[in-house]
């Protein structure tokens, strides 16, 4: 019987919080920090293993998602639900690198709909570089993709000198802060379409943002009209939903309400997936993969299995 693990460390609770999370995967699973190592082999070790679940740092990515999937329990591998597990994880490591790393502290995602002027819009987008747990240049670099979002120009954007050059820029410093769906993007296109009309000197070139804003406006009522999982095909009676309404998400079955808020700021509208399994799609959707791996994504729409992991 190996030594008992120290308290975690409740310094920062943030931190605190996401080294329970992982302690609780790791007791469930009645698995040792060696014998992870041991399964992993060796990548993460022993000691990174620890460190990960002491509450005194924050982990690397990497290691966060090791120790989920390694811990998979029974019935998440029956349901297929691990990938909603994992996006859990993935909000309480953000929130603990934001707790640790932000230069400032922010209460919540920024409003696109705020936005009325150019320097609007670089606060904004500094904000929510913030509310996503203040990513690298680097690592914003590798999640937007390939020649997507140079690193030099994500410090320039960072800093407040510069913004983002065109739309396709823009979106892949969304996605890069974790904001990838067409109808999150929608207002802040609009937002930037707003903000260089108001602006005298750039007015008159706003050809290019307003039709990307048009074409993405299309993808997101796409989205608004996906049916759900299993759904009839017979179009259901409209229903005006109550403020407070509650209903059952179609994709895990938990109560949802309309107040409840995500990472994003993301708050469901009615009949809407539940903020876990909302994430849970969107991290695939980053990752490039289908988010149970039975070919169909929370939308029940199939796509094309693929794998990836997120590289941060």
């Amino acid at each position: 019987m190996g030594r008992p693990e120290k308290p975690v460390d409740r310094t920062v609770p943030a931190r605190a919080e996401l080294a329970d999370f992982l302690r609780r995967r790791k007791s469930t699973a009645d698995l040792t920090h060696e014998q992870i190592a041991g399964l992993t082999k060796g990548t993460p070790s022993k000691a990174t293993l620890c460190r990960a679940t002491s509450g005194a740092t924050v982990p690397l990515w990497d290691t966060v998602e090791t120790i989920v999937k390694v811990t998979i329990t029974k019935e998440e591998e029956f349901t297929g639900s691990i990938e909603v597990t994992v996006a859990r994880a993935l909000e309480l490591w953000i929130c603990a690198r934001r707790a640790t790393r932000a230069p400032y502290y922010i209460h919540k995602a920024p409003d696109p709909n705020l936005i009325w002027s150019l320097a609007d819009f670089s606060r904004a987008l500094r904000a929510q570089h913030v509310w996503a747990g203040y990513p690298t240049p680097g690592e914003m670099e590798r999640l937007a993709g390939p020649g997507e979002l140079p690193s030099s120009t994500t410090r320039r954007v960072i800093s407040g000198s510069t913004l983002p050059v065109d739309p396709q820029q823009t979106l892949a410093f969304l996605k890069a802060c974790y904001v990838v769906t067409a109808s999150e993007h929608e207002p802040w296109l609009a937002a930037a379409l707003r903000a260089f009309q108001n602006s005298p000197s750039h007015a008159k070139d706003t050809k290019t943002w307003a039709k990307a804003h048009d074409k993405l406006r299309t993808h997101a009522g796409q989205e608004a009209t996906s049916p759900p999982l299993l759904a009839s095909l017979s179009e259901p009676p409209p229903q005006t939903a109550r403020l407070d309404a509650v209903w059952e998400c179609h994709s895990c079955q938990a109560d949802v309400e309309t107040g409840t808020a995500g990472l994003d700021g993301y708050r469901p509208t009615q009949g809407g997936l539940c903020r876990d399994c909302e994430l849970g799609r969107r991290l695939a959707r980053l990752c490039g993969r289908t988010p149970f791996g039975h070919g169909h994504d929370m939308s029940g729409y199939a796509e094309p299995a693929q794998t990836g992991s997120i590289s941060l």
